[in-house]
């Protein structure tokens, strides 16, 4: 977060996390957090959505519209490629959320 005289006024740089939970309510600090979050997914959202636009231009959508290609196109095919890897990490997510979940129900020891 930068001071709100910046840049004209004031050529300080941001202010650091520490202090502003040093000197923010616990309920603005966490405001504050949140919205720094959505902005993160906001743009990782936008930088995916360019990613999406560049793959759909490939060559096996046509051929392939329910996302099921070849195995040759699988190979080749920048949007194959793509939605290869989602589906790793969406398996990722979901191994790891299961942990997580697991983990939560353990009895203590």
């Amino acid at each position: 977060m930068l001071c709100p005289f910046a840049p004209t006024e004031c050529a300080a740089g941001p202010y650091a996390d520490v202090d502003l939970a040093r000197h923010l309510s616990a309920e603005a600090f966490t405001e504050y957090l949140a919205s720094r979050q959505e902005l993160v997914e906001q743009r990782r959202a936008a930088e995916n959505d360019l990613e999406l636009n560049k793959v759909y231009r490939a060559p096996c959508l046509p051929r392939f519209p329910s996302l099921v290609p070849s195995p040759t196109c699988r190979a080749t095919c920048p949007m194959c490629q793509a939605v290869q890897a989602e589906l790793a990490r969406l398996a990722a997510l979901d191994e790891r959320g299961r942990r997580m979940l697991v983990a939560r129900k353990a009895p203590l020891v």
